[in-house]
């Protein structure tokens, strides 16, 4: 994690407390639970929502390392976002997890090519972690 991740998380908290939804980011702990859930011998694509400053977003690129799934993250932030585009330029990345079909239109992804959603996004309850799931 780069030292400047926490500050960032941090700053982007307290203007947009509603679409960041914590004050840290996920933990590399959390991020490699998370990620090793993944069918990722099956997996042709993976989206990620709300990847933030990229904790979980590091785990996943250590999976698809030569290979040819396709990795779409989504950030509403931007200058995470850019961050995120800067530091992983394989990766595709959006602004709007809610157009999440018609992005996948555009990189020619079916529906079916989904095995897995990573996602970070805001919940109404902050009570309960991000969650994976699985899509078969």
């Amino acid at each position: 994690m780069n030292s400047n991740e926490p500050v960032l998380f941090l700053k982007s908290f307290l203007q947009s407390p509603k679409h960041v939804g914590s004050i840290i980011p996920s933990s590399r702990f959390l991020a490699s639970k998370m990620v090793k859930q993944a069918s990722w011998l099956e997996a042709k694509a993976v989206a990620e929502l709300g990847s933030g400053t990229g904790p979980i977003t590091r785990y996943i690129n250590q999976q698809v390392q030569d290979s040819t799934t396709k990795v779409l993250l989504f950030e509403m932030n931007e200058t995470m976002r850019n961050t995120l585009q800067t530091a992983y330029p394989e990766f595709s990345c959006y602004p709007d997890a809610a157009r999440l079909v018609e992005s996948m239109n555009q990189e020619a992804i079916r529906t079916t090519s989904f095995p897995a959603r990573i996602s970070e996004e805001p919940q109404t309850s902050r009570q309960s972690p991000p969650q994976l799931q699985i899509f078969g």
